[in-house]
C-alpha cells in the first residue's frame, strides 16, 4: 500500500481539468521554490486503523501556492481540488481501494511566502483498504 500522498497525487494528476502534472507543478512531500504556481501533497497522520487493520483512516494536506498577486487564482485551484477529491468513493488506484475521501473543514489561507506568493491548504481524511 502506497503512502496516501502518492495515491492522491495520481488521482489529482488524472483529473485533466486541474492541469496538474507530477514533478512539473504537482509534488509529494515538498514544495520547491519554483514554479510559482504549484501544489504539494503531505501525509499528515490520521485516525487509528480499524481493530483488525483491514482498513486505515489516514489524512493528507494539499498545499497550494499561487503566483504573486494571484490569490484569486490560487483559491480557485484549491476549490477545484477540494471539489475533485471530496467526491471520491469506491475508487481503486495503485492496488488501494478508497472507500471515501472527505474534505476536513474548508480552504485555509496561510498567508504569503517570502516572495509574496499566496499559500493555501485543504485537508482531507479518507478510509482505504487493500484492493
Amino acid at each position: 500500500m502506497n503512502a496516501p500522498s502518492h495515491d492522491i497525487k495520481d488521482i489529482l494528476g488524472a483529473d485533466s481539468s486541474l492541469g496538474l502534472v507530477f514533478r512539473t507543478n504537482l509534488f509529494v512531500s515538498e514544495m520547491p521554490a519554483s514554479p510559482d504556481e504549484c501544489v504539494a501533497i503531505y501525509d499528515t497522520g490520521g485516525s487509528d486503523p480499524e481493530e483488525n487493520f483491514v482498513y486505515k483512516r489516514p489524512t493528507i494536506q494539499v498545499r497550494i501556492r499561487g503566483a504573486k498577486g494571484k490569490y484569486r487564482d490560487a483559491y480557485a485551484l484549491a476549490k477545484d481540488i477540494q471539489d475533485s477529491l471530496h467526491v471520491v468513493a469506491n475508487y481503486t488506484i495503485n492496488s488501494t481501494r478508497y472507500i471515501a475521501i472527505w474534505a476536513q473543514g474548508d480552504i485555509l489561507f496561510l498567508g504569503y511566502d517570502d516572495n509574496h506568493r499566496p499559500l493555501l491548504t485543504v485537508n482531507f481524511r479518507m478510509h482505504r483498504t487493500n484492493a
